[in-house]
């Protein structure tokens, strides 16, 4: 009877606050459907007057017609449409209003453009346009954040006990409490303040977190309860596992230790409200992931190739219609996607 009243109870305030259904605590690996084909390369953005026209860009979103593209060696971000005309750009190398110092990661809301600075250590807010607004925070290591409806900002955690803190205006707070308290490997990640928590916000405020240490996908209500927790596929989980601990044994034969490598690239919202995590396995590029019922769709090329080594090693990508955009080695890529029969 308490298991039932404790689910009747989050139930109800699931249906108060608007929030995406689930099942509570549902276990096993995330169910797939139909996979998404990555056709083909279309383009690659160039800028005849510009050599450097990109340099290390880290992150993209798509904002209705325009992409930001986080242009880290910069210092700047650089807008441009879907045909990839450039529109213009902001900022420069700083520390005063509109000024970055290695931004690394961008998301946006219907007024604003949130951007994260590791130099700067905070959060600079522009208005749609690319206007200053205002500076606020202090951003934690690891560049994964993501913001709600009402404009509180969550990134990932330094916590054995939580997976992000929530910012709103000049106060913090613990949010999305872990299953269990970090221990072992998931523990060092933490002291070593490499990221291991991946955030992303859909519908209704819904907080999905992916644990980059055992590659579990997690759903939580706007209050901070947690909904379910779903794995990986296990052929691709144990794929990016194996990957992660090739690198992470190749860099210590040259001494680097404090290094863990994480599992994924990204982890974003697409505009049509579903989650798009980037992780490269074999043929497979990554996961399109519907936020109510976790079923995922791969994202496929037919064969892996050199062609295909920018969209593997890609640290920022996007979907908009049948193009899946992509910054990786200094570029900006589009790829042209078929859906198949289901969309």
């Amino acid at each position: 009877m308490q298991r039932i009243a404790r689910f009747v109870c989050i139930a109800l305030i699931c249906s108060a606050c608007g929030v995406e259904s689930g099942t509570l605590d549902e276990s096993g690996p995330i169910p797939e459907g139909p996979t998404i084909r990555i056709v083909r390369e279309l383009a690659v953005a160039y800028h005849e007057d510009a050599e450097d026209f990109l340099f290390h860009p880290t992150d993209l979103v798509l904002a209705g017609d325009t992409l930001i593209v986080v242009d880290n060696g910069n210092d700047r971000l650089v807008f441009l449409d879907t045909a990839l005309n450039v529109l213009g750009s902001v900022g420069r190398e700083g520390e005063g209003p509109g000024e970055f110092a290695s931004p690394v990661s961008v998301r946006v809301t219907p007024q604003e453009i949130i951007v994260a600075e590791i130099n700067n250590g905070r959060f600079t807010v522009l208005d749609r346009t690319g206007r200053f607004v205002r500076t606020f925070g202090e951003i934690v290591p690891g560049t994964a954040f993501a913001i709600d409806s009402k404009g509180a900002v969550y990134q990932a955690a330094r916590s054995l006990t939580h997976h992000a803190l929530k910012v709103t205006g000049e106060s913090e707070s613990l949010f999305a409490a872990r299953r269990d308290t970090a221990t072992g490997e998931e523990a060092l990640a933490i002291m070593k303040t490499t990221r291991e928590s991946w955030l992303a916000i859909t519908a209704g405020d819904t907080l999905h977190v992916f644990n980059d240490t055992d590659g579990t996908l997690s759903k939580y209500t706007p209050e901070g309860v947690r909904l379910t927790t779903r794995e990986l596929p296990i052929a691709y989980r144990d794929s990016l596992v194996q990957q992660r601990l090739k690198l992470v044994r190749a860099l210590s034969r040259y001494g680097v230790t404090e290094f863990s490598g994480t599992l994924i690239g990204d982890f974003a919202t697409t505009e049509d409200n579903r989650i798009l995590l980037k992780g490269s396995s074999g043929n497979t590029m990554g996961l399109l992931i519907d936020p109510v019922t976790y079923r995922a769709r791969r994202l496929v090329v037919d064969q892996m190739t050199g062609d295909w080594v920018p969209l593997r090693d890609a640290t920022g990508v996007a979907i908009g219609g049948n193009r899946l955009y992509a910054v990786s080695m200094d570029q900006l890529y589009v790829y042209e996607l078929d859906w198949g029969e289901v969309r």
